[in-house]
């Protein structure tokens, strides 16, 4: 509309001769195209408003037709013609004595000298228009100089500095009620804040500023915002949601045609892609992005591919290739004085060094590295830096001075982490617990086995334990040498830690001693791996992949592929005997890599309570053979832990009053039709999970149609789950049994609302279940299935629909396929239905690592709940239930009794 309105006041002025006011009215149409980025079309309209201004000798008007080309070229990127433009204004308006053209030209000629590398030129000339900004009581001049200044400090890492500047400018926009220059500023803010690492702070500017974009139309500025914000999640390890926020501001980028701008996203998408584990598409990206950045000859933008190329083929294994991405990105740092960008690669070619072994030239480089930083303020980077100066000298063996660094980056981490909400406290922790694991490597050379155990414990279960509640113990942590005081004699607490990082470390306490050893990855691949070699690549190929060639360094992921290859054959009931032989060997192996270490600390023990890491999660250590060919549950009760303050948490939650002892739910109705005739004909039918569906889903959608996609919908009638729950009312007189179409969501939810949920000790679900491991949050135990939803309820209690439940249990069993997998999330354990459980008000929670039969199933919970009748301990009664099993000649394979375990206590 406004440039319509302005083509009709040219034609006006056109027509009367007056040719001043007509090329005003190209400078109008200029900034006009300009604000809605058709930039070519504002070149042309600008440069006719100079030829007009030439023509009738209006130096003025001349001037700031310059100026707005200046600013243009500017916007574009395109340094020399900015300062040719800025050069051509900036004569003018010094010769007719005009001091606003003379600021607003160097301003904007500072932007371009700094773009252009020539940084004390471009400091220079800002200084010089802020004082003349000041001098003329402008006070939207003053704010627009001030924004600009906070850019150039920004630009050269000094953000304490940029920020300053920016709320300084931002509260004389406030005043003068300027939503564009609010927007930009907001920007500004949100860049110098995520630098710092105060990212909540960060993401609430961010996204005024999108919104303030969005309602002016200019779509630049919130693709530009959307960007940011992907850099945001990325740094709190939220990969997928940060590629999702760069997907959109590209599009909106190619749909401008801003060069440089495609590239910036086009970098950070392959570098996400890189996150994400596809290094095909990564390497695809960057080289599309350094191909812009060449033809643009932007130096800053070469400077980022080079580096994220390094990243991508240090990743790869090829380390000398990415030495030399390194230096080229350093010496295009060193050559534009970009500080923080010098400091963050000098650190990335450290870390090539370390690899190759050349650990003392790593270590200088680091330190220097972390000098640079130092001098920005720049939270993540310095971070990253102690870090990475901690693990140069555990490989020296230097582990005080390691353990000082450790300490010091974790320090900088939990800040950090305290700035994200909810299940971003957990992403981050995940995207940052290598630091937590290297402090409990360093400490478990050094012979300070309380310490290790206590570092493990600062990154176990973090984010679950803060859904369960008290801050105080959370922020102040469970030491184990308080804890152990409080464990009865004969109980011991094993963590197995650092399984996915160097050497797994084992650790036991009990009431008189802590201790902890390392396990060597070598030797168990060469024990473990290389007989099953060929057989594992059938089951579990990429991890045996990533245990040859160019990965050979990665040991690591030794364990997960043994656990894999064990479960795929301990949870099958057809077995060969060559697959038997194989579950033995393997079962004896693993308890000496395992436990063998520990037998002396073992003595005198009855009882362990495992908190498990990584893959060791989906691991029944119940099955574990002892050399005297029993399993370790004929000789230990077992039970398992998220962590010691998750415990701590849950032994303060005692639930007295009156409670009923049991409400159970069975013989659900997954299909109407057959219902009757699957009650009386006692059948196994159970339907397999398509998991691989999960990529397609769109995003955040939870009813029916996203169970469809996923092939969830078709489930057989369980008619061992109402003889089940029948049997449990014999054992258990007063429980309180439903079934069939009372086994329903809405039902269920109806009994947590009015707090009826909440009367009962014991609750058991003989239902489906599924677990979603891609989107952990769609995992659910599944109750009954109308063929019409029911109202909202699509009949799948999900796992955040169980957290929101109202419980006060001590036992909840779900006596339901695979309830105990889950996503592995590094430093929080399995996310799925336990954890679930947990929050909502369980106390403990039996959940299954794999499907049984229903009748096999019936058999075990009901022993379960008769033992348990006495003594009230159901993790007590569910190993005792373990060994009727192995006592029994056709139960005792461990696919029928060891899927069960017991979380909590």
């Amino acid at each position: 509309i406004a440039e319509e309105y302005i083509h009709q006041a040219m034609d006006i002025f056109r027509s009367i001769g007056r040719t001043g006011e007509v090329a005003t009215g190209y400078g109008n149409l200029g900034d006009t195209l300009a604000d809605i980025e058709r930039y070519d079309e504002a070149e042309s309209a600008y440069r006719e408003s100079l030829r007009l201004y030439r023509e009738i000798g209006d130096l003025a008007g001349a001037a700031a037709a310059f100026l707005s080309l200046s600013v243009l070229y500017a916007e574009k990127n395109d340094s020399p013609n900015a300062i040719e433009a800025g050069k051509a204004a900036l004569a003018i308006y010094e010769d007719i004595d005009y001091p606003p053209g003379i600021v607003r030209t160097s301003s904007t000629m500072a932007a371009a000298y700094d773009e252009s590398g020539d940084y004390e030129l471009a400091f220079a000339l800002s200084n010089q228009a802020l004082s003349g900004a000041r001098k003329l009581s402008d006070p939207g001049l003053t704010a627009r100089i001030l924004g600009n200044h906070g850019v150039l400090y920004s630009n050269r890492g000094r953000y304490s500095e940029a920020i300053d500047c920016f709320e300084e400018a931002m509260a004389i926009a406030k005043n003068l009620k300027l939503p564009l220059d609010i927007g930009a500023l907001r920007l500004n803010l949100a860049g110098g804040y995520e630098s710092l690492g105060r990212f909540d702070e960060a993401l609430g500017h961010l996204r005024m500023a999108h919104d303030t974009f969005a309602d002016l139309g200019i779509k630049g500025k919130v693709a530009y915002a959307l960007h940011l914000q992907s850099s945001l999640y990325r740094q709190w390890g939220r990969y997928e949601t940060a590629v999702e926020y760069e997907e959109q501001s590209l599009a909106i980028r190619q749909e401008t045609g801003m060069k440089a701008d495609i590239a910036e996203s086009l970098n950070n998408l392959g570098v996400l892609m890189m996150n994400t584990g596809d290094p095909h598409s990564s390497r695809r990206l960057l080289n599309e992005a350094m191909a812009i950045y060449l033809e643009l000859d932007l130096k800053s933008g070469r400077l980022a591919v080079h580096n994220n190329l390094g990243l991508l083929d240090f990743e790869e294994g090829q380390y000398n290739d990415a030495a030399i991405q390194y230096q080229k990105a350093l010496d295009l740092a060193v050559e534009t004085g970009d500080m923080n960008s010098r400091g963050t690669i000098a650190g990335n070619v450290a870390g090539a060094l370390v690899v190759l072994g050349n650990y003392d030239e790593a270590l200088d480089l680091y330190e220097t590295a972390l000098d640079s930083l130092v001098e920005t303020g720049a939270q993540v980077g310095i971070a990253r830096a102690h870090s990475n100066i901690a693990a140069t000298l555990w490989y020296l063996e230097r582990y005080d001075a390691s353990e000082g660094h450790f300490l010091q980056s974790i320090e900088i981490k939990e800040e950090l982490r305290r700035t994200a909400e909810g299940s971003l406290r957990r992403d981050y922790m995940a995207a940052q617990v290598h630091g937590y694991k290297g402090l409990a490597a360093c400490r478990i050379r050094m012979g300070k086995f309380s310490d290790a155990f206590d570092a493990v414990e600062m990154a176990s279960a973090r984010y679950l334990a803060e859904l369960i509640g008290d801050d105080s113990v959370i922020s102040s942590g469970v030491s184990i040498d308080d804890y152990r005081t409080g464990l009865p004699e004969g109980t011991a607490i094993l963590s197995f830690a650092n399984t996915d990082y160097w050497n797994p470390i084992l650790l036991i306490a009990n009431r008189s001693l802590v201790h902890g050893v390392e396990s060597d990855q070598q030797e168990l691949i060469q024990t473990l791996i290389d007989p099953y070699r060929e057989d594992m690549e059938y089951v579990v190929p990429e991890i045996v992949e990533g245990l040859t060639g160019s990965r050979e360094n990665s040991p690591h992921e030794a364990l997960a592929g043994i656990v894999s290859y064990y479960r795929a054959l301990i949870t099958s009931p057809y077995l060969s005997p060559a697959d038997e032989d194989a579950i033995h060997d393997i079962a004896r192996k693993l308890y000496v890599f395992l436990f063998a270490p520990l037998e002396d600390e073992l003595r005198g023990v009855d009882e362990l309570r495992i908190i498990p890491q990584g893959a060791l999660a989906f691991l029944p250590f119940e099955t574990l053979i002892m050399p005297d060919g029993r399993y370790l549950v004929e000789a230990y009760d077992i039970s398992y832990l998220p962590s010691l303050t998750v415990d701590s948490l849950l032994s303060g939650r005692i639930y007295g009053g009156d409670r009923q002892s049991m409400l159970a739910f069975g013989g659900a109705v997954y299909n109407q039709r057959r219902y009757e005739r699957d009650m009386e004909e006692v059948q196994r039918n159970l339907e397999y999970i398509e998991k691989e569906a999960v990529s397609a889903l769109s995003r955040g959608l939870t009813t029916r149609p996203v169970y469809k996609k996923l092939g969830l919908m078709n489930w057989s009638n369980l008619p061992g789950s109402l003889e089940e729950v029948e049997t449990i009312r014999r054992i258990v007189p007063d429980a309180v049994v439903y079934s069939g179409a009372d086994v329903s969501e809405p039902f269920v939810k109806e009994l947590s609302g009015t707090g009826e949920l909440a009367r009962y000790e014991v609750i058991h679900f003989a239902t489906h279940g599924i677990v979603v491991p891609e989107i952990p949050d769609l995992s659910a135990v599944i109750l009954s299935l109308s063929e019409d939803e029911m109202g909202e309820e699509d009949g799948f209690l999900n796992a955040g629909e169980i957290a929101g439940l109202n419980l006060r249990s001590d036992f909840v069993n779900l006596s339901a396929c695979e309830t105990g997998l889950g996503k592995i999330v590094a430093g929080e354990g399995v996310v799925g239905l336990t954890q679930a459980f947990l929050v909502a008000g369980a106390n403990g929670i039996s959940v299954s690592l794999w499907e049984v039969s229903d009748e096999s199933t019936s058999k075990f919970m009901t022993g379960l709940y008769t033992e348990a009748r006495d003594d009230g301990n159901y993790a007590r009664s569910m190993n005792v239930m373990k060994r009727r099993f192995i006592a029994d000649p056709e139960l005792n394979a461990p696919f029928y009794w060891a899927p069960f375990v017991y979380y909590g206590q």
